[in-house]
C-alpha cells in the first residue's frame, strides 16, 4: 500500500471537511443575517412596525464572527506558516467552503420549511421591539397562511405536513373532524381543526 498516497488523500479530505464546516458556519453567522434578517428589520423599521434600535443587533453576529475568522487566519499565518501555505491554495478546501455555503443556503431558502423557520426565528428575535404590541398567534400565521406547513394529530398519531389548502380539501372530503388537532412550526400548542378551518363538515370519507 502506498502510504504517501493514503496520507495525501487523508489530508485532502481533512481540508475539504474543514472548508465545509467553515463555509456552513460563515453562511449561518455572517451571510444569513446580512442577506435576510438585516434587510427585513430595516424594511419593518421603515414601515413603522419595528423600533430602529432593533436593527443594529443584526450586525453583531457578522461583525463578531468576521473578526474571529480574520483573527484565526492571521494567527495561523503567523504561527503556523506551513499549515497556512497548505491551506490557502488548497482546491479541496475551497470546494468544501462553497459546498457548505450552498447546502446551508438551500436549507434556508430552498424549501418552505426553511423559509418558515427563518420567519419564525426573525419574529422571535424582534418580538420585544415591535411597536405598540406583540403580534397575536393569528397575526403570526399572517398572509402566508397558505404556505404554512401543518401537521394533523388524531389519537396521538401525527400526520403531515400539509398545506392549508390540502387541509381544506381534506375537510371537504370528510377526512378531518372538528376535534382533530392541528399544529405548525412557530405556533405554541395544538389548535382544533374547527378553529383554523371553521366548522368541518361531518361527512364520512368516500370509500
Amino acid at each position: 500500500m502506498d502510504w504517501d498516497l493514503v496520507r495525501f488523500l487523508a489530508e485532502e479530505a481533512g481540508l475539504f471537511a474543514a472548508g465545509y464546516v467553515l463555509g456552513a458556519l460563515s453562511f449561518h453567522a455572517i451571510a444569513l443575517p446580512l442577506l435576510y434578517a438585516l434587510p427585513r428589520a430595516v424594511l419593518w423599521a421603515v414601515q413603522g412596525r419595528l423600533r430602529w434600535r432593533a436593527v443594529p443587533g443584526f450586525l453583531v453576529s457578522p461583525i463578531v464572527w468576521g473578526a474571529l475568522f480574520a483573527l484565526a487566519g492571521y494567527l495561523l499565518a503567523l504561527y503556523a506558516p506551513v499549515a497556512w501555505e497548505r491551506l490557502y491554495p488548497s482546491p479541496p478546501f475551497y470546494l468544501g467552503v462553497w459546498l457548505g455555503i450552498s447546502v446551508r443556503a438551500f436549507r434556508a431558502f430552498g424549501s418552505k420549511a426553511g423559509q418558515l423557520k427563518l420567519r419564525d426565528r426573525f419574529l422571535d428575535r424582534v418580538r420585544s421591539h415591535l411597536k405598540a404590541r406583540a403580534p397575536t398567534e393569528d397575526e403570526r400565521m399572517g398572509e402566508d397562511i397558505f404556505e404554512r406547513i401543518w401537521h394533523v394529530s388524531r389519537g396521538g398519531t401525527r400526520s403531515g405536513p400539509f398545506t392549508y389548502e390540502e387541509l381544506r380539501r381534506q375537510a371537504k372530503r370528510g377526512e378531518l373532524r372538528d376535534d382533530d388537532l392541528l399544529w405548525r412550526p412557530g405556533v405554541t400548542g395544538y389548535m382544533e381543526a374547527s378553529a383554523v378551518l371553521g366548522p368541518v363538515e361531518k361527512r364520512s370519507p368516500a370509500r
